[in-house]
């Protein structure tokens, strides 16, 4: 878990924070097998510092979640209390669901 007033980081010659190029939603479009078989969130981060591209995406010296927008309900409100996110696009991504 990143700590929610410091920014993520890593050695980009050795691991890095990475993140995807194409939003991602769910653990199908993820295509990596994730350590556990916990829930997974999803959404956006900002990534600066040393960037090193690659074809999926980016690995940085760098990141800080932005937003948190797919995955566990439960978990999203947790997390965006936690990490001080804008409830907006979780709640707009749910009304959504609602409707359809």
């Amino acid at each position: 878990m990143w700590p929610p007033d410091e920014p993520a980081s890593g050695d980009v010659k050795t691991h890095g924070i990475y993140s995807f190029r194409d939003v991602i939603c769910c653990k199908e479009e993820y295509g990596y097998s994730p350590l556990g078989s916990g829930p997974l969130l999803f959404g956006k981060v900002k990534i600066w510092g040393e960037i090193v591209e690659h074809e999926a995406g980016y690995r940085s010296q760098f990141g800080k979640i932005v937003s948190l927008d797919h995955g566990d309900p439960e978990l999203l409100m947790k997390f965006c209390e936690l990490y001080r996110l804008n409830m907006f696009s979780f709640e707009s991504s749910r009304i959504g669901e609602t409707f359809q």
